[in-house]
Parts: C-alpha cells; sequence; structure tokens
C-alpha cells in the first residue's frame, strides 16, 4: 500500500486549485470512468463518520464565511491511498472490503493522532484505467469550533500511520513483499532535499525537450504528408498539440494545429512528450520549414518512380533500335560521343539505391503493422521499435542520397549535351 498524495481543497479556490465541495461532489458523482464487466459504478463503498458529508462541509464552509476567516483558508484535505495489483484484487469483494476498512482505519487515526473528532469520508474506487483498489479519504481541516489543523504532513504524519496499518491487515507473504518495496521507495523519497527534487525536475524536462527537438527534425526528413508527419511521431510518443480543443478538427484532424481560423499556417507547431511542451520554434523549425521539407520529401518520392522506368525503357528502346539499323548507320552511332563513365556509374549507383528505398519500406510498413498487434509483451514492443527507428534513418538516408544523385545526373547529362 501506498499513500500517493495529500492535495489542500480551498474554501476560495484560485487558479489551478480546487475547493472541498468541488472535490466532494466529483467523489459523490455516480458515472464511473472506465467500465467493465466488474466495474459498473462509481464507488464501490462508501463510509463517513458525519452522515451526509457533503452536507456538513457545505455548513462548515459558511461558518467560515460568516467569521471573517481567510478566502484561501483549506477547508478539506484530500488524501489517496492505492493498493497495487498484486496486494489486493478488484475482482475480489473480500478485497474492496478491506481496502475500505484501511481506509477508515486510516481516518480514525489521523483523529487519534489529533486527539479529536473530525469530520471524514472514505470512498473506495476501482474504476481507474488500470483498475486498481483505491480510497479517496475526504478529511476536514476545520473542527466544530473553526479550529484548523497546523499541518497535515504526509512525511511526519501519514507515514507512521500507513506503516502501522499495513502490519495490521496486509499480513500474506506476498503482501508484505510489495510493501517492503513500497516503503523502501517512500524512505529514498523522504530523504531527497526539495532543492535536489526541483533539479531532479528540471532535468527530466531539459531531457524531455531535447527528446522531442531531435526526434521531430529526424521524423520531418521521412514524412511525406502531415498525417503521416503526424502517426510516426505518435509511435515515438510524442503528439502534435491541438490549439483549439474541444472543438471540431478539420479534415485530417490535425488542421487546428497546423493552421489558424483563417487558413494560414501558425508560426510554430507545439510537441507534448511526457507532459513537457515544446514550440518548434525553440530548435529552429517553424510550421512552414516543416511543411515544405514534407512536400519535398513527397515530391522526391513521386518522381523517383517515373525516373527510373523512363530510364530503363529508353535503355531497352536503344538497343532495339540498334539492333534493327543497318550496319553502316551502326557505324554512324559508334561515331557519336559516348556517355561518361561517372554517368553510367552514377545511374547504376541510383538505380541500386531506389532498390534498397523500397526494401527499406516494406521492411518500415511491415515492423508498423507489427506494433498494432495487442499481444505484444513491452519488450517486443521495445525491439521493434528501435528497428522501426533503424530502419526509418536509413529510409531518410537513402532519400537524401537519391536526392543528390539526382542532381549530379542532371549536371551530366547537360555537360553532355553541350559537348555533343
Amino acid at each position: 500500500m501506498s499513500i500517493i498524495n495529500v492535495k489542500r481543497k480551498y474554501l476560495t479556490p484560485g487558479h489551478h486549485q480546487q475547493s472541498g465541495q468541488s472535490c466532494v461532489a466529483y467523489l459523490d458523482s455516480l458515472k464511473p470512468h472506465h467500465i467493465n464487466d466488474l466495474v459498473q459504478q462509481r464507488n464501490e463503498r462508501i463510509t463517513t463518520n458525519c452522515g451526509a458529508f457533503a452536507v456538513v462541509l457545505r455548513q462548515r464552509d459558511r461558518q467560515l464565511i460568516h467569521s471573517n476567516k481567510r478566502k484561501n483558508a483549506v477547508d478539506v484535505f484530500s488524501i489517496v491511498q492505492s493498493f497495487s495489483t498484486e496486494e489486493l484484487s478488484y475482482r475480489s469483494n473480500s478485497d474492496i472490503d478491506k481496502a475500505h476498512q484501511i481506509g477508515i482505519a486510516t481516518a480514525k487515526a489521523l483523529n487519534n493522532h489529533f486527539h479529536d473528532e473530525r469530520e471524514w469520508a472514505v470512498y473506495t474506487q476501482i474504476d481507474g484505467d488500470t483498475h486498481c483498489i483505491h480510497n479517496h479519504i475526504v478529511y476536514m481541516n476545520y473542527d466544530s469550533n473553526l479550529q484548523a489543523l497546523k499541518e497535515l504532513s504526509w512525511k511526519k504524519v501519514l507515514l507512521p500511520i500507513n506503516e502501522n496499518i499495513s502490519d495490521q491487515y496486509l499480513i500474506t507473504n506476498k503482501q508484505k513483499a510489495v510493501r517492503q518495496r513500497t516503503l523502501k521507495t517512500a524512505e529514498e523519497i523522504i530523504g531527497i532535499p526539495s532543492a535536489v527534487k526541483r533539479q531532479r525536475r528540471h532535468d527530466q524536462r531539459e531531457q524531455a525537450k531535447e527528446y522531442i527537438a531531435e526526434t521531430v527534425k529526424s521524423t520531418v526528413k521521412r514524412a511525406k504528408s502531415e498525417t503521416e508527419f503526424k502517426l510516426m511521431l505518435l509511435q515515438q510518443n510524442i503528439k502534435i498539440q491541438q490549439r483549439n480543443s474541444g472543438k471540431d478538427e478539420s479534415v485530417d484532424g490535425i488542421e487546428s494545429a497546423w493552421r489558424t481560423k483563417s487558413g494560414r499556417y501558425r508560426k510554430s507547431l507545439a510537441f507534448t512528450y511526457n507532459n513537457v511542451t515544446m514550440r518548434s520554434d525553440k530548435f529552429g523549425l517553424s510550421t512552414k520549414d516543416i511543411v515544405e521539407q514534407i512536400q519535398e520529401n513527397a515530391t522526391i518520392t513521386s518522381h523517383l518512380p517515373e525516373r527510373t522506368s523512363m530510364h530503363k525503357n529508353s535503355q531497352q528502346e536503344q538497343i532495339k533500335l540498334t539492333k534493327k539499323m543497318p550496319k553502316v548507320a551502326q557505324n554512324e552511332m559508334a561515331k557519336r560521343p559516348q556517355t561518361s563513365k561517372a554517368l553510367v556509374t552514377n545511374s547504376v549507383k541510383f538505380i541500386n539505391r531506389y532498390q534498397l528505398l523500397n526494401i527499406k519500406r516494406d521492411q518500415a510498413t511491415k515492423l508498423q503493422n507489427q506494433l498494432t498487434e495487442e499481444k505484444l509483451t513491452q519488450e517486443q514492443r521495445n525491439t521493434l521499435l528501435q528497428k522501426l527507428n533503424n530502419t526509418q534513418s536509413i529510409v531518410a538516408e537513402l532519400q537524401s542520397q537519391i536526392s543528390v544523385d539526382l542532381t549530379q545526373k542532371s549536371i551530366e547529362e547537360q555537360e553532355n549535351e553541350r559537348e555533343s
């Protein structure tokens, strides 16, 4: 068992804050988040020591307002207790009951600690995305005499209570092993100074931004459309942030991120990875630069098959015509200036590279199809992602080489025409 966090709920919430009444209303709502054959409701168990907790909270808030307490006063504390699926299973009613009893014991232990009888409510839920059993404990900050707690510290108050209750309720060997892992992690977190935590968070954000910049720069060299660009980034856990969330998106689902309401391209795109957002202009790419690169990729790809087939057809037709010519005409053809060896070598390289490009594209498509399978383990998925990234890098390199070959080939053909 681990206490994930303790949050303060305010009488009059400010920006990015929540009031105690809205917190309780959210917990009392009937609509579950994730439904399956066993999860059909929001709360599996609810217990309070004061009847209707929401009613008591409204009365207490009115008393606070009439007593001219600070508007930013904390009216309740919200505590979240979560249980690993190895400890307690949501498929077992007895495990749900045990989790609920642990939540009630925690609330009572808080009253014993503060030598008071404050109001509390325990909500036991299993409707999360992983369906792990968890408790929401709402604990009143002000008592009936409007005396507030000094502090509800996770480090000094809740952790010792958590250990004591765990010893009483989680007694199997498996549960003890999970608790030891969780307890060790909690002790490590407590021992880290706040300054070190802030520095670590800063470093993680910087690493995420560096990953976004490098991934976007490499992906834009390979994508041939805006939709493909978005999908390739999604495979690497990067999302293009929408600008008008909640409104209808146009045609391909990414217009709101790329264009303004007037239809013009935005100055930059916003990319999100692990809750870190970064704009493309921070690493030197505007939306126009990205679009132009994608269009260039599409142009090169669309022209490659035509040029290659024309080159092969012209060679075959020339051979057939030469065989049908009289010997005098063949001798005249022999006297004409021949194509330079460099041009022939470049043509061979061009054809080989294009064949390899097609092979690598087929490999990338197969890997993408394999990644859509649901039965893959995380290790298999990581291996396939690594292979896909390597293959896509080779495709991008081949495209750039073919582009250079086309330019050189065009220059040499012009020089041969001048010589002839």
